[in-house]
Order: C-alpha cells, then structure tokens, then sequence
C-alpha cells in the first residue's frame, strides 16, 4: 500500500480589486507636453553650443521661447532697483576686472557689426 501524501492547500485569498489608473483628459496634460518641449529645446540648445553650431542653438532657444508661454513673473525685493545704464556707468559698478573686459568686449562687437550669429539674433529681435 502506497503511503498519501499530505495534502497542503493554500489558504484563500480574497480577491482585490486591480488598482486602475485615473484617466487624465487632455486639456490638463497639453501644457505640460508644450513645457516638457520648451525644456527639450532649451537642453538641445546646450548641446548645439558646445558642438559649434551656434544658429542652430540661438534658433533652439527662440523656439523654446516662444512655445512655452510666460508665467506670471514676480520680482523680489533685490532686484526692485533695476535700472538702466550707459556703458561708462556700468563699468564703474563692476568690481571686477574681467567684468570690465567683459562688458568691453560685448560693445565692441556689437557695435563693430561683427557679432556673427549673435548679431544676427539681434538685428532679427
């Protein structure tokens, strides 16, 4: 006579309900797609300066721009006495050297006309 085995049942679960997720219309999920976009372009724009191409990059950053539309902007407290300056004016308010070099630098070009892609950016804006 054959010996039975012993007979293991599993206990009995009951039976839960598959969590499903909630549907998300469109209308709530465009402007985070035209964000999600706006934030390619820009990171795109990055990787196209540091390759050289610098149209393609300022272009990246244009469209970036222009697809994601502007929030609300809020000024804080440090930046309420923003002012326009001359350029004589401005490099007495830098402190550093290179500062100075630098602002130099940026008026020279742009007002030699010899910006390459910048001033072309420019003269398009």
């Amino acid at each position: 006579m054959a010996m039975q085995q012993p007979r293991f049942d599993r206990p009995r679960l009951p039976k839960l309900k598959r969590r499903r997720f909630r549907r998300i219309p469109v209308r709530t999920l465009a402007p985070n797609v035209v964000t999600l976009l706006a934030l390619c372009a820009g990171l795109t724009a990055i990787r196209m300066a540091f390759e050289d191409h610098y149209v393609l990059a300022v272009g990246a950053i244009v469209f970036a721009a222009f697809v994601d539309e502007p929030g609300a902007v809020v000024i804080g407290p440090e930046h309420q006495r923003a002012e326009w300056l001359s350029v004589e004016d401005a490099l007495l308010r830098f402190n550093f050297p290179a500062e100075r070099q630098s602002l130099r630098t940026i008026v020279e070009l742009l007002s030699t006309g010899n910006a390459g892609p910048v001033d072309d950016v420019m003269r398009i804006l």
